[in-house]
Formats: C-alpha cells, structure tokens, sequence
C-alpha cells in the first residue's frame, strides 16, 4: 500500500466514519509501523482498501470546498483510481469553473484509451454537472451522444436538472 497510497496517514483524519476494525492497523502495518498477524491480513487488507478509497474521495471532495481542483488532481493522481475518486475530482474542476480539466480527467483515466477507470453514470454524469455549471451545452450534448453511443444512460435527476438549467439559459443566435 505505501507505493499506491504515499499520503494516506495525513488522510486518516478525513474519514468521515471510524475505518472498518482493523483498517487502521492493516494500514499501520503497511506503512512499516507495527505487525499485523498473517491471519488478519486478508480480511483486512480488503477493508483497507475500502477506507483508503473512501478517504481519497473525502479528501478530493473537501477540496470542492475552497475550490481547489489542482489539490484534487493531486490526490486522485496520487493513488489508485476508482470512479468515485474520478467523479469527485471532476466536480472540483466543475466547481472551479475548469469544465476542460474535468473532460480531460475523464478522457485520461477511461479503461478504453489505457486509464484505470471503466467509465459508468458516475463519470460522466460528474462531467455532466461540471459542464453545466460552466454553461457548456455543446459539449454537453455531445457527452450526451457519447454516452448514449457507449450505452450509459444519465440519471433523471441529472437529465431534470440539465434540461431546466437549458431551458433557463440564455440562447447564442
């Protein structure tokens, strides 16, 4: 785990919920700072995968706060993908008004084109929102098309949210 997760003691804290028992010793253990028996290992080092993951996203979400999407790319960079890290991230970016960071995220970690990520809903309906809250519905709509095209469908209350806000919107003759 140290080579996959090099800053997860400084994310420990942001666990919203106390890890799995065990996680923290199994992530302990890792680190090099104390043994963990043999029996234990594989129950939770499952487990520690689980609240390294969740942490990851919790901490790349905090950074949505003060809008801070390099720190975002930073975490998610530093550690092993997963769609829920990735859609995270591409909020910040959509929150920070860097609509292009998020599409590029997207596009860099997507199974298809040699990334980490089997994109789903969660992806793109994260790129969805950064697209609206930039005003982007060109490239929204070709997201759209996109998804179609690879099957995903958009959730309704992403669908709802999206054709209100276009509706709202100004029209660029």
């Amino acid at each position: 785990l140290v080579g996959r997760f090099p800053r997860l003691p400084s994310l420990l804290p942001l666990l919203p919920l106390p890890p799995p028992p065990g996680a923290r010793r199994v992530l302990s253990s890792s680190l090099g700072m104390e043994p963990v028996a043999a029996a234990d290992d594989c129950s939770h080092a499952a487990a520690s995968e689980i609240a390294a993951d969740r942490m990851l996203t919790t901490a790349i979400v905090a950074c949505g706060k003060t809008r801070d999407f390099k720190r975002a790319i930073e975490l998610l960079n530093s550690s092993r993908v997963n769609a829920y890290g990735l859609a995270a991230a591409i909020g910040v970016c959509g929150k920070s008004g860097q609509w292009q960071k998020g599409l590029e995220l997207l596009r860099q970690h997507d199974a298809k084109a040699g990334g980490a990520v089997e994109l789903d809903e969660v992806c793109f309906n994260a790129a969805l929102g950064a697209l609206e809250k930039s005003g982007r519905w060109q490239e929204a709509l070709e997201l759209l098309n996109e998804m179609r095209d690879l099957g995903v469908l958009p959730t309704t209350r992403r669908l709802v949210r999206w054709s209100s806000s276009r509706t709202a919107a100004p029209r660029s003759d």
